[in-house]
């Protein structure tokens, strides 16, 4: 009775946008909009909470991929993050299963009020989703998620009633951020429906930690793949020019997490002493991954000298760019790049760009448009021992 109108009012504002409105009625109906989508997000929050206190939520029971939830929540609010210039990366453990049994839903549910809130009160930095196993057995397994952020923090004296319905942390940010104060109530309820549990760790000014366990079945019916890459891009050897940011440090942990051989560096010339050290010892280095946030040098030339180089000129190169940054990869593509890794990082895209990229494949078909941009496959080489999953 409360949503059916709420619907027809949002349906409606979005066929008068559509009916070519001046500018200044295009702005009053995306605002019409955008507070109708927010109250409806508030309904729903309440009605939960009202199902929940009346004991009548029911967990289903689906099989489903932990990798596909956590991916499929960091790009539904990647937009939200983006328009406060945030990223959301996500990692899965490679020991997760990749099929487990429970309430799909209901665990994005909890992802996404813990992910939203992270965007709510952060202005600068990043959020991050981990998925890693608490503990396994041969019927279940407990994970372990955290979702992380570089946003306000929590006073240690608020922490103790944050999971309590209607409880803000502070009336000045509450004003400021907006929300019911529900979604971590409602968290709450989820988790310990899943056999869990939830907590969190802050410090004011540097951010929070929320974390959970929640407990699912392990198929009994099918074999099990586990999210284990290692002989997919085992024995790689990778260099990797970047400066520290989060976002690499995620990258760092997957590429080792598929048994490739990483070497780290910050500069110019320490990347130029180990790619010709590699290259003089007859250990030349695979792939060569260059983050464009590097603020020291020109990272789209360095990639050009790297292809000019007599030595050197047959390195896989791959560009480290922001989503939004087209300009940075139509000039790594002039400058013969492979192709392009896009951030926020997300685990499937990530793996598939460095198969194509150690394979001479394209990896996109923005990236490597022509023939000459191929490299030699490095699969003839045995660098690659296994196949792919292509899910």
């Amino acid at each position: 009775e409360i949503r059916t109108p709420m619907n027809g009012i949002t349906g409606m504002t979005e066929l008068l946008i559509a009916t070519g409105l001046n500018e200044r009625q295009q702005y009053y109906a995306s605002i019409v909009l955008r507070e109708t989508d927010h109250l409806l997000r508030i309904i729903n929050d309440i009605l939960d909470f009202s199902k929940m206190e009346a004991g009548r939520v029911a967990l289903g029971h689906e099989g489903f991929s932990p990798l596909t939830v956590v991916e499929s929540v960091a790009s539904l609010l990647s937009p939200q993050a983006a328009a406060k210039q945030l990223a959301v990366m996500s990692y899965v453990a490679p020991n997760v299963p990749t099929v487990l049994y429970g309430d799909a839903s209901r665990l994005r549910q909890i992802l996404l009020n813990l992910v939203g809130n992270a965007i709510k009160f952060t202005d600068r930095g990043d959020v991050l989703i981990e998925i890693n196993i608490r503990e396994i057995t041969t019927t279940t397994a407990m994970l372990y998620c955290t979702v992380s952020d570089t946003g306000i923090g929590i006073d240690e004296n608020s922490i103790p009633n944050i999971f309590q319905p209607f409880t803000q942390v502070d009336g000045g940010v509450t004003r400021r951020h907006g929300g019911t104060g529900l979604g971590l109530a409602i968290a709450y309820r989820l988790v310990n429906l899943m056999g869990g549990e939830i907590g969190v760790q802050s410090t004011i000014n540097e951010g929070s930690s929320f974390w959970f366990t929640a407990r699912f079945e392990r198929s009994l019916r099918v074999r099990e793949e586990f999210l284990n890459d290692e002989q997919v891009l085992a024995r790689v050897r990778i260099l990797l020019v970047e400066e520290g940011y989060r976002h690499t440090a995620l990258l760092e942990q997957y590429l080792s997490d598929w048994g490739a051989s990483v070497q780290r560096t910050t500069t110019e010339t320490e990347a130029w002493t180990h790619l010709l050290h590699a290259a003089d010892v007859n250990l030349p280095y695979d792939l060569v991954i260059i983050d464009q946030i590097i603020p020291t040098f020109e990272r789209v030339h360095f990639g050009r000298q790297i292809r000019q180089h007599a030595t050197l000129g047959s390195t896989t190169l791959l560009l480290l760019t922001a989503m939004e940054q087209t300009e940075v990869r139509r000039q790594a593509v002039e400058s013969h790049f492979n192709g392009y890794v896009t951030i926020p990082l997300r685990r499937t895209e990530l793996q598939q760009s460095l198969l194509a990229a150690v394979r001479g494949e394209p990896i996109s078909s923005e990236s490597v448009s022509v023939e000459q941009n191929r490299r030699p496959s490095l699969e003839g080489n045995g660098i690659l021992n296994g196949k792919v999953d292509p899910a």
